[in-house]
């Protein structure tokens, strides 16, 4: 089993899909709101359920890219920093537990539910 403790989540989630490369000036068409499946954290991972995020430079720089960013294929979902509610922590994850309030940078921000390999409780 890969989960250490879990609540429940929904099979899919709302999030803001990067469709493909922004252009320059950026057409912000590309970016879509759709319903995606919700994320499985690996082993080392927590699942987070996204309470915030932000938007950073290197977020709309990796999305203006023809090549998309060097870690992911377009379509993709976007955002790094992300603060929120842990709603599963898989087995070898120390340090943080379910119900932890925790932030993160980790891809797919833009979502309702996003995973983090290194994430840092609250205070």
């Amino acid at each position: 089993m890969f989960f250490v403790a879990a609540l429940a989540a929904p099979d899919t989630m709302r999030a803001a899909v990067i469709t493909r490369c922004l252009g320059s000036p950026a057409n912000f068409s590309v970016i879509v709101p759709q319903r995606v499946p919700v994320p499985t954290p690996k082993p080392n991972e927590v699942l987070i359920k996204v309470g915030g995020s932000s938007v950073n430079p290197c977020d709309w720089k990796f999305a203006e890219d023809p090549d998309g960013p060097p870690f992911a294929d377009f379509p993709y979902i976007g955002g790094w920093d992300v603060a929120g509610t842990v709603v599963a922590v898989g087995a070898r994850v120390s340090g943080l537990a379910v119900g932890d309030r925790a932030w993160a940078m980790a891809l797919g921000a833009y979502a309702e539910y996003t995973t983090a390999a290194h994430a840092a409780r609250a205070p």
